[in-house]
C-alpha cells in the first residue's frame, strides 16, 4: 500500500495479527499482490522497531482476489510448497510381489470381478478398495489396502521424506473439472497416483482385513488379516456407486447398509475403513512387550478437541488410548498408507519390518533412549499434522468464498456455534454442506449476536453464504432469514416486521439442494461482491417520489471528508445493498412540502447548524428509528464521520440524506458517489424529484464522464453526483500530485511532486467542486473490495 521512501511499501503478513512490515519494491500497481517475504528475525518479537518491521522481499506472486494466487499463498504459508520430493535414482522401490505365495502373500487376483474402489471422482491416489464374495446366507468381505510398507524399505529416502511431509495437501478446485493440480502428494506422483495407486486393472500388492459376516443377521463373525496380491475390476466413484443397478453393486451396497446402517455410499466406505482401523488399533495394542514401541494409534481423550497421534510404548503399560469420539479403545490410521506417514509407519510396525534408526532423530541403545526418540517424532508429527489440517480449513473456505463471490449460495444441513480455534479468531459458525464442513467467522458480522442467540434455542431452516474479500483474503460471510427478520422486529429501521427473504441473486449450485424459500423481493447484506442492478423500479420516476425513497433504494452513506479552508466536516461512509425494496417502494406517505421555518434551517448558512431530529421526521414523512437517532448524532458532530451497514430496506438512504442536509444546514455542498454510471444518473433524478417535492432550494449537478450537467453558478445548496472515480482524480488533482504518485503510492520524499499550475513554486489549482464541500456521500462502499476497482475508494476515503 503506501509507499516509504523510493521503493517501500507497507506490507501485511499473512495470520500475524494484523503485523506490518515494510518491504522495497519497484513495482507500481494498484492492486494488492501475495508476495513471499523474508521478514527480520526480531518480527515476532515483542518491540515495534523500524529495523523489526523491515523485510526482504523474495517473489511476487500475483494479485489478491485470484484463486490460483491466494492458493499459492496458503500452499507456502502451511509448508505445503515447495514440494521437492527425493530424486528418483535414489527411491529404492522393492518391485510387486509375484503372487506365488514365496513371501507368504495371498494371490487373491482371482478376485478382480468382485473388488471394487469408491473414492471421489476426482481422486487419484487409490488407496483402498472392498471385495464380497457372497455363499449362501455367509460373505466374506475383503477391504484391502495399499501395501505401501512393502515398496518403500525405511532405508529408503522416500520414507524419511513422507515423515517429514506427514500427509498430502489437498483442495478441490471452484470449477467441477478437478484439473491435475488439485493436490500435492506425500508422495511422488508417479508412486502415489501410478506405482501405489488400486487403479483399475492393475496388481497390486495390498494388506487386506477379512470379515466374516452371516448375511441373514447382518452380523461381523470373525476379522483376520493377511498380505495379498489384488486386481482392482472396477475403480467406481460415490455417485455411480449409491445409483449402481447391476445385481453385484446392488447385493453388496445392501449388506453395507445393513452392517454401517447408513445410506449414503460415503457412510457404507467411511464404516469399512473404521473397521479396518479398528481392527489393527486392537491388534497393535496387543503386540509382543518385548518390542518398545508397538505402533501410533489415533487418540481422541476430549470429545471438544481434535484427536492426535500417540506413540504406543511398552514402557507406558496400560495407558489410556480411547478415542472417545469412534467410541472405541484403541483406533489406528492404517488405511491411506499413500497419504499418511502414520499409516506407512504402523504397516512397518504391525508386519516388523521398521527400523527405529530411520525412525528416530538420534541413536537409541535403551529402550528408554527409544521411548523418548519416539515421543519426539510423534510430537513433529502431530505439528505437521495440525498445519495441514488448518490448511485445508482455510483453502475449503476459501474455496466455497470465491464461489460465492458473483452470488451468494442457499445451503441447508446441519449448522452450529463452535468456539475458538486456531485457524479462526473468535466464535465461528459450523456449516454442514455436502461436500465440506466450513468455518464463518462471526466476530464481525452485522448478525453476529442474533445469530448466536438463534442458535441457543436451536436452528433449523436455510443458510445463505457470500463470498467478500476483506485485507486480501477472500472469505465467507452467513446471512440467515430468521435473524433478519427478528432484526426487523427489533426496530432495526422497517416498519411491521415483515421478513425479508434471502437475496434475489442467491443461488445453489448443482452439489447443493436449495431449500423450499418464499419468492424474495430483497436485496442481501451478505451480497458484497454483486454489482448492482440499475434498472429503475416501476413508477420510480413518476411525478413526486414517495418519502419511502430514503429507504426504498437502501442506498449508501454520507462522509464528511472535507470541508475547504475550514476543517473536517462530520458524515459516514456505508454499504449499499443491490436491490431496492418494494415494500418501502410503496410507501403510503405522501410528498409533503415542508413548511417556512423548517426551509429556513437551509437558507442561514450557519456554519455550527445542527439538523434538529424533528426537521429529517418532517423531511422523511415518518419518525426515524434508534438506529437513525445514533447515525444523526455522529452526522452533526463536526469531529466525527460515519459507516453505516444494515439489510435492504433499513433506511440507509434515509441516513445519507441526513448527511447531505446537515450539509446543506451550514452553506456547504454536499457529493453523492456512486460505481456506475447508469446509478448515477438514477440518483440524479431521483433527488431532483425529491427536493422539489419537498419545496427545498436544492440543486442537483451531474458528472460521469459521458454527461455533465451543472447547477446555476452561485447555488447555494448543491448535491454532486459523480462516479467515484471522478470525485478520486479531483482529490487527487488537489492534493498536487499526479496520477502516478497518488495517496496509494506517494512519491518519495526527493522524488518529483505534481503542481496543477506547472509553475514549480505554485500551490495546486482549487477545483471548484471541493469549495465548501461538507459531506461525502460513498454509495456501494463494498467496491472497495473490487480486484481491479477498489484502490479508487481505499484512495478517495
Amino acid at each position: 500500500k503506501n509507499r516509504y521512501g523510493t521503493n517501500g511499501i507497507r506490507t501485511s503478513v499473512l495470520f500475524s495479527g494484523g503485523k506490518l512490515c515494510v518491504v522495497n519494491c519497484k513495482k507500481q500497481t494498484k492492486r494488492n499482490h501475495w508476495a513471499k517475504i523474508r521478514v527480520s528475525p526480531d518480527f515476532e518479537g515483542p518491540e515495534d522497531t523500524p529495523e523489526s518491521r523491515r523485510g526482504e522481499l523474495i517473489e511476487i506472486w500475483g494479485p489478491v482476489g485470484e484463486y490460483p494466487v491466494e492458493l499459492q499463498a496458503y500452499q507456502n504459508h502451511f509448508g505445503v510448497l515447495p514440494c521437492r520430493y527425493p530424486p528418483e535414482d535414489s527411491w529404492s522401490i522393492v518391485p510387486i510381489a509375484e503372487g506365488d505365495g514365496s513371501d507368504g502373500r495371498q494371490d487373491c487376483s482371482h478376485l478382480r470381478d468382485v473388488t471394487f474402489s469408491v473414492d471421489n471422482a476426482s481422486t487419484r491416489d487409490i488407496d483402498d478398495a472392498l471385495s464380497l464374495e457372497f455363499d449362501g446366507t455367509s460373505c466374506r468381505i475383503g477391504i484391502h489396502v495399499a501395501d505401501v510398507a512393502s515398496r518403500i524399505p525405511c532405508s529408503s529416502p522416500l520414507f524419511q521424506w513422507a515423515k517429514d511431509r506427514v500427509a498430502s495437501a489437498y483442495h478441490h478446485g471452484i470449477q467441477d473439472d478437478h484439473s491435475d493440480g488439485g493436490s500435492v502428494p506425500m508422495l511422488p506422483p508417479a508412486l502415489a497416483h501410478g506405482a501405489f495407486s488400486l487403479n483399475q486393472d492393475q496388481a497390486r500388492n495390498a494388506i487386506t482385513v477379512w470379515l466374516e459376516v452371516d448375511v441373514h443377521s447382518a452380523k461381523v463373525l470373525s476379522r483376520s488379516h493377511a498380505r495379498t496380491v489384488i486386481v482392482n475390476g472396477n475403480a467406481t466413484n460415490y455417485r455411480a456407486f449409491q445409483s449402481a443397478d447391476s445385481e453385484y453393486l446392488c447385493q453388496a451396497r445392501t449388506l453395507l447398509q445393513r452392517l454401517a446402517g447408513e445410506e449414503d455410499a460415503e457412510d457404507l466406505v467411511a464404516w469399512t475403513m473404521i473397521e479396518y482401523n479398528a481392527y489393527f488399533g486392537e491388534f497393535m495394542a496387543r503386540g509382543s512387550t518385548a518390542d518398545t514401541f508397538h505402533g501410533l494409534l489415533r487418540v481422541q481423550a476430549d470429545p471438544t478437541k481434535s484427536a492426535t497421534y500417540q506413540a504406543l510404548l511398552s514402557a507406558e503399560g496400560g495407558g489410556d488410548y480411547q478415542h472417545v469420539g469412534l467410541s472405541l479403545a484403541h483406533y489406528a490410521h492404517c488405511s491411506s498408507p499413500i497419504r499418511r506417514f502414520s499409516d506407512l509407519l504402523n504397516q512397518h510396525v504391525i508386519f516388523g519390518s521398521l527400523d527405529m534408526q530411520f525412525l528416530v532423530a538420534s541413536p537409541c541403545t535403551t529402550p528408554k533412549q527409544v521411548a523418548k526418540g519416539v515421543r519426539e517424532a510423534i510430537s513433529t508429527v502431530n505439528h505437521r499434522s495440525g498445519a495441514l489440517a488448518r490448511y485445508h480449513a482455510t483453502v475449503d473456505v476459501m474455496e466455497l468464498a470465491y464461489e460465492a463471490r458473483s452470488r451468494p449460495i442457499v445451503v441447508t444441513g446441519r449448522v452450529e456455534i463452535a468456539a475458538d480455534d486456531a485457524v479462526s479468531d473468535g466464535p465461528t459458525l459450523l456449516v454442514y454442506t455436502d461436500r465440506r464442513r466450513v468455518r464463518v467467522p462471526l466476530h464481525d458480522s452485522y448478525f453476529a449476536e442474533p445469530i448466536t442467540a438463534l442458535f441457543g434455542e436451536g436452528y433449523s431452516g436455510p443458510v445463505e453464504l457470500a463470498g467478500v474479500l476483506l485485507g486480501g483474503r477472500t472469505r465467507l460471510r452467513v446471512r440467515l432469514p430468521e435473524v433478519v427478520a427478528k432484526g426487523q422486529v427489533d426496530g432495526r429501521g422497517v416498519k411491521g416486521g415483515v421478513p425479508v427473504p434471502l437475496s434475489v441473486h442467491a443461488v445453489a449450485p448443482k452439489s447443493i439442494v436449495p431449500p423450499p424459500i418464499p419468492a424474495p423481493d430483497g436485496g442481501s447484506a451478505a451480497a458484497a461482491e454483486e454489482p448492482a442492478d440499475v434498472g429503475a423500479p416501476p413508477g420510480l420516476f413518476s411525478g413526486d417520489l414517495p418519502p419511502g425513497l430514503p429507504g426504498s433504494s437502501a442506498a449508501g452513506a454520507a462522509g464528511g471528508h472535507a470541508e475547504g479552508a475550514a476543517g473536517s466536516g462530520g458524515g459516514l461512509q456505508q454499504q449499499q445493498e443491490e436491490e431496492a425494496d418494494e415494500e418501502d417502494q410503496a410507501d403510503e406517505h405522501s410528498s409533503v412540502p415542508l413548511d417556512p421555518e423548517d426551509l429556513s434551517l437551509f437558507e442561514r448558512s450557519d456554519p455550527l447548524a445542527k439538523l434538529p431530529e424533528e426537521t429529517v421526521n418532517k423531511v422523511l414523512g415518518y419518525p426515524i428509528d434508534k438506529h437513525q437517532r445514533e447515525c444523526l448524532d455522529v452526522i452533526v458532530d463536526q469531529d466525527k464521520d460515519l459507516m453505516f451497514m444494515a439489510p435492504t430496506g433499513s433506511g440507509k438512504t434515509a441516513v445519507a440524506l441526513m448527511g447531505i442536509l446537515q450539509a446543506f444546514a451550514r452553506g456547504q455542498r454536499a457529493v453523492y458517489t456512486s460505481p456506475i454510471k447508469a446509478l448515477s444518473n438514477q440518483k440524479f433524478a431521483e433527488f431532483q424529484d425529491w427536493f422539489k417535492g419537498r419545496g427545498l432550494d436544492a440543486k442537483v449537478s451531474l458528472l460521469t464522464g459521458d454527461v455533465k450537467i451543472r447547477a446555476p453558478p452561485g447555488t447555494k445548496n448543491e448535491l454532486l453526483i459523480c462516479t467515484s472515480e471522478i470525485l478520486r482524480n479531483k482529490l487527487v488533482k488537489a492534493s498536487g500530485e499526479t496520477e502516478a504518485h497518488s495517496q496509494f503510492f506517494p512519491p518519495a520524499p526527493d522524488g518529483p511532486q505534481a503542481r496543477a499550475s506547472g509553475d514549480p513554486g505554485s500551490a495546486p489549482a482549487v477545483d471548484p467542486d471541493l469549495e465548501r464541500l461538507g459531506c461525502v456521500v460513498s454509495d456501494e462502499i463494498h467496491y472497495i473490495n473490487d480486484v481491479e476497482r477498489g484502490a479508487v475508494w481505499g484512495e478517495t476515503e
